[in-house]
């Protein structure tokens, strides 16, 4: 993958795309890079992120996430 190191593609090529993930939120899912529920009463809001999926994923792809980013910052 283009921006990242070569073991961060070779975890993200053997942890993820070797699996079958139906779709982007069970992606998320396993990665734990959804939501943190905070409930109480009535009153309802997001902790952040839940970090209850595969750590070495979840770093992984917040590092692509952010070489993305500052690509798409530079092109412009």
């Amino acid at each position: 993958m283009v921006g990242v190191g070569v073991e961060t593609a070779d975890m993200l090529v053997q942890e993820v795309f070797s699996r079958e993930i139906r779709d982007r939120r069970a992606l998320a899912r396993y990665a734990g890079l959804t939501g943190a529920p905070d409930e109480s009463g009535q009153r309802r809001r997001e902790r952040g992120l839940a970090k209850a999926g595969n750590a070495r994923v979840r770093r992984g792809m917040i590092e692509l996430a952010g070489v993305i980013w500052c690509a798409r910052k530079a092109a412009r």
